[in-house]
């Protein structure tokens, strides 16, 4: 790319040579062939800012054009100055024909190229407008030799925030006091771009004068030769604290499972959580304690095996919880050679998709319960003082 001060510097030499060549020409060119070699002049000047032009945009077909049409206007210079009209290739129709078309060819190539400019020019105008004008963003240039920082706002940005002004520029040590104390780390991106260092984006928390909250901001920046940093920054605050709600949510989360798992493993209920197989994911400490035997062993063995071994041999309550998504039974187990009654609820969890995914058993020690009612059930049929039947058993 060229730099501005070069584009500058030809831009004044046009001027003063465009000048000296109509001085040159004003006292030495009869007044007949004058205004023929000024046009010459000024199509020269015109397609040699075209070519300039071309090779900034690396634009191959405009400044080839532009190139050839300087050609020409060189060639009808010297023509003129020579006087080849009469001896020259002018005289030669076939050839004069094919120099014409060559130039017609060169002035259509011009203008569809600078009609493809002005197409894509706008289309990155309505990108632009799209994608900064129409959301909160700002633009942010860091001029390398003064050490200031200007900073322009979009409307959407000044009418979120209601700023009443449209640009701020500041020195970076100025702007450092209006960045977040916990986010200073965001200097060093920028240094990255001073050392040419390629680094990808950046999210900081910046308040500018008249701003009340802080303003999470994700930078991108790219390097110009115009001695200055570009940065365009875009408003992600409501993004930002969004995504630290949903952490600060799953901390919690996480603190209440953690709970809930210890609840659950030192409950004296027998929980198992088993997949739609029969192989058991999760047991409370209860569980592992009476079916996991002398290893305690019992996550990804079969709920079927393990209760085999314990002889309770009622497996339909499985088959009943996926099918009626919820089921109840008793078993009697044996404990330390200690017979114990468990009454077991069955429930089911679903997966996104709606189907059963696991099924938990739930079981609680009912033995004095059963064992309290038994009692009763006896002493309502025996005398209390013989204990023999009475009339009722």
């Amino acid at each position: 790319m060229i730099k501005r001060k070069a584009i500058l510097v030809i831009l004044i030499a046009v001027v003063i040579l465009y000048t000296a060549y109509y001085i040159v020409l004003r006292f030495t060119s009869p007044m007949h062939d004058f205004h023929d070699q000024i046009n010459l002049g000024s199509l020269f000047m015109m397609s040699f800012l075209m070519m300039i032009y071309g090779v900034e945009l690396k634009n191959k077909k405009l400044y080839s054009a532009a190139t050839v049409l300087m050609m020409y206007a060189v060639f009808e210079f010297l023509q003129h100055q020579l006087g080849l009209y009469q001896d020259g290739i002018i005289v030669n129709k076939p050839i004069d024909a094919v120099y014409h078309f060559v130039n017609s060819i060169a002035l259509a190539v011009v203008a569809f190229s600078i009609y493809t400019e002005i197409i894509l020019h706008q289309k990155i105008a309505q990108i632009t407008n799209a994608s900064y004008d129409q959301t909160e963003a700002i633009f942010i240039e860091y001029f390398k030799k003064t050490g200031k920082i200007k900073i322009e706002f979009s409307s959407q940005f000044q009418k979120k925030y209601n700023l009443n002004y449209k640009e701020y520029e500041s020195t970076l040590n100025d702007f450092k006091e209006f960045v977040h104390p916990e986010d200073q780390q965001i200097f060093t991106y920028f240094q990255t771009f001073t050392q040419g260092i390629k680094t990808t984006s950046a999210i900081f928390r910046v308040r500018l004068p008249l701003m009340e909250p802080y303003v999470y901001l994700f930078v991108r920046g790219s390097y110009t030769l115009e001695q200055r940093y570009v940065f365009v920054g875009f408003d992600v605050t409501d993004f930002e604290m969004t995504q630290r709600s949903l952490e600060d949510k799953k901390v919690q989360y996480d603190l209440l499972e953690t709970e809930s798992k210890q609840i659950i493993a030192s409950t004296q209920s027998l929980i198992v959580k088993v997949d739609v197989h029969g192989i058991i994911v999760f047991a409370s400490d209860s569980f592992t304690k009476i079916f996991g035997g002398a290893d305690r062993k019992v996550i990804g063995e079969s709920i079927f095996k393990i209760y085999q071994l314990k002889n309770r041999h009622d497996f339909p309550w499985f088959d009943e919880a996926i099918e009626s998504y919820s089921s109840s039974d008793q078993s009697i187990i044996t404990i330390n050679d200690d017979k114990r009654y468990i009454s077991w609820k069955n429930d089911v969890l679903f997966d996104a998709n709606g189907k059963v995914e696991f099924v938990v058993s739930v079981g609680q020690d009912i033995t004095d319960l059963i064992e309290l009612n038994q009692r009763l059930d006896y002493q309502s049929k025996h005398d209390v003082l013989t204990g023999l039947l009475d009339y009722k058993g």
